[in-house]
């Protein structure tokens, strides 16, 4: 990890002052110009603000330091998995999640919920999944014009993951509320509503002893039956560790799902030829989702902490400092991916760094595919003529690459 590097001073962007941050990603040509040029000239970036953190743009660099979690700490104890840190209302438990770990204890929570996301598992998730698409779509066929933002691609991961925790279907909307609010504190529509990050995160937590209390007394098949009877090493879970897995099924569960499921539609609809590839040959579908998760990219970045003082590429990385992976840089990397600014459904080669990479691939990756497949085979059967009709508001983070409204109408 001492490889020269030249760095050129790049101009900061106008907005907040802080040179990726929130403003920034609300125009994502900007945002992805401003990556090349990081990539090309200074790819170990160092950032003054929100107590100074190190930018990490190129696509190896970042499956190298995925893959070293005894230098570059996930631990909540350490700081978290965003550049916001010990501030972020979800980092406001106590006890550590699956995301917020090391080994050994992330080996252990991956191992007690890996079997839970077995190929097997999701394929016997196929069926419930295709009747909740097919369900939205009903509704999508009467109306002829929708939010799809919120009525499809946030409704779908929400029916999902309450289905998996065993939230009763009346309940799933919580889900969405809580985790737009969650993620959502620097958009000015998400921190316009009366309920607070803070209010979202006591509200989560309520439901989540809830829901662990009537398990204890009558388990089901379910994640939260899991957490409670079983927890890592086999003994139930203390009640911060389940609280923050619960936390983390509940918003990560749905935040990469639904933002693929919006920014795959624009994507489609931005890119007739590809859309038309699609159509006619639909076995083409799984490469298309892979190529739908590059390019929209659903979380932007993830953040380490340097666990001791190291030469990483030319930077003098100090102990406790922070270390951002830009998972959104990474994915169109040219050193990685071919013509990485082409949307190319029959792209082969590197997978993409959507889910991660290293120890904390997503493990949820199978059902997130499996939904996308569905969506989207059922959207070109029924629907394909549907198209974006309105205003789209994105979400102002640069952490989720999300929408909060995306207006459709069905033609024909």
């Amino acid at each position: 990890m001492n490889c020269p590097v030249h760095h050129t001073p790049i101009s900061s962007v106008p907005g907040n002052g802080e040179d990726l941050g929130p403003d920034l990603f609300v125009d994502l040509a900007a945002a992805h110009d401003r990556f090349a040029e990081l990539r090309a000239n200074d790819p170990v970036h160092w950032t003054e603000s929100r107590g100074g953190y190190w930018s990490i743009t190129r696509y190896s660099d970042i499956v190298e330091i995925s893959k070293r979690p005894d230098l570059f700490s996930s631990a909540l104890e350490n700081g978290g998995i965003t550049i916001a840190g010990e501030s972020d209302p979800e980092q406001f438990r106590d006890g550590a999640s699956m995301i917020t770990s090391d080994p050994p204890l992330h080996l252990k929570l991956r191992n007690l919920f890996a079997p839970r996301f077995s190929s097997r598992k999701i394929d016997e998730m196929e069926s419930f999944v295709r009747d909740a698409v097919n369900g939205l779509f009903d509704e999508l066929a009467v109306h002829r014009e929708a939010d799809w933002a919120d009525a499809v691609a946030a409704e779908l991961p929400a029916c999902v993951m309450a289905k998996l925790l065993g939230i009763p279907a009346s309940e799933r909307r919580k889900l969405c509320l809580w985790s737009d609010t969650i993620d959502g504190q620097e958009d000015p529509f998400i921190a316009a509503r009366p309920l607070s990050a803070e209010q979202a995160v006591d509200e989560m937590m309520d439901c989540g002893r809830r829901l662990a209390a009537l398990r204890s007394a009558q388990p089901q098949d379910d994640l939260i039956s899991l957490m409670v009877h079983r927890g890592s090493g086999g003994i139930p879970m203390p009640e911060e560790q389940y609280l923050a897995n619960f936390a983390m099924f509940v918003i990560a569960g749905s935040e990469t799902v639904r933002n693929c499921i919006s920014g795959g539609l624009l994507a489609l609809h931005a890119h007739p030829e590809q859309m038309r590839i699609l159509a006619r040959s639909p076995e083409r579908l799984p490469g298309a989702i892979d190529e739908i998760n590059r390019w929209v990219t659903p979380i932007y970045h993830f953040r380490r902490t340097a666990m001791c003082d190291l030469d990483f590429h030319g930077a003098r990385i100090r102990k406790g400092q922070k270390v951002v992976l830009w998972y959104i840089s990474g994915n169109r990397d040219p050193g990685a991916f071919d013509r990485p600014e082409c949307f190319d459904i029959t792209r082969v080669g590197q997978p993409s760094l959507s889910f991660g990479a290293g120890q904390h691939t997503c493990v949820g990756r199978r059902l997130a595919d499996l939904e996308l497949r569905v969506l989207f085979e059922q959207l070109l059967a029924r629907f394909p003529k549907l198209v974006p009709s309105g205003p789209i508001r994105r979400l102002r983070s640069n952490f989720i690459n999300g929408y909060t409204s995306l207006p459709v109408r069905v033609h024909g």
